[in-house]
C-alpha cells in the first residue's frame, strides 16, 4: 500500500553530482538557516534561566579529515533520501547568532570532550571525529 501523498517523503534529488547543491561541502544540516533563526528567536523569548543545548555541524574547512570523510559519504546519502543537510555553523558565528537572540553562550563542546580521554583512545570507527559540536546557551537573568 502506498502512503498518501501528504505523508510521503519528498522525492530524492535527480542529480547529486559534483556541482550539485547536495555536495557535502555545500549541503546543510536538517533545518534551514531561516528556520534556525526563527526557532532561536522564539526560544529567546522564554523565561530567564532557560537553557538550550543543541548540536550543529561544522562547515567544510573546520572539520578534521575524518569528519570531512564522514560528511562526504553521509550528506549525499541523506540528501538522496529526502533529508539534505541545510545548515552548518562555525562556533563564532553560532555564538553571534545565539547572542543576537538573547542567549549567553556557556560553551561549545567537541565530541572528544564528552567522555574521559582514555575512553576515546581507539583506532576503530568509533574514534571521535571533528564534524559537529554541542552548544550550550542560556537566557541570562
Amino acid at each position: 500500500m502506498t502512503p498518501p501523498q501528504s505523508i510521503r517523503p519528498p522525492p530524492a534529488p535527480t542529480s547529486v553530482g559534483a556541482g550539485d547543491r547536495y555536495r557535502a561541502d555545500t549541503a546543510r544540516m536538517y533545518l534551514s538557516a531561516d528556520a534556525v533563526a526563527r526557532t532561536l528567536g522564539a526560544i529567546g523569548e522564554f523565561a530567564p534561566g532557560t537553557q538550550l543545548v543543541m548540536d550543529y555541524v561544522l562547515p567544510h574547512g573546520l572539520r578534521d579529515a575524518a569528519g570531512q570523510e564522514f560528511a562526504d559519504a553521509v550528506a549525499l546519502f541523506a540528501a538522496e533520501r529526502g533529508e539534505p543537510w541545510q545548515t552548518f555553523f562555525a562556533p563564532d558565528y553560532l555564538t553571534a547568532l545565539l547572542s543576537g537572540h538573547g542567549f549567553e553562550v556557556v560553551e561549545h563542546v567537541r565530541q572528544r570532550e564528552t567522555l574521559d580521554a582514555a575512553l576515546w583512545d581507539r583506532r576503530d570507527a568509533l574514534a571521535p571525529i571533528d564534524l559537529s559540536r554541542i552548544a550550550r546557551a542560556r537566557i541570562p537573568g
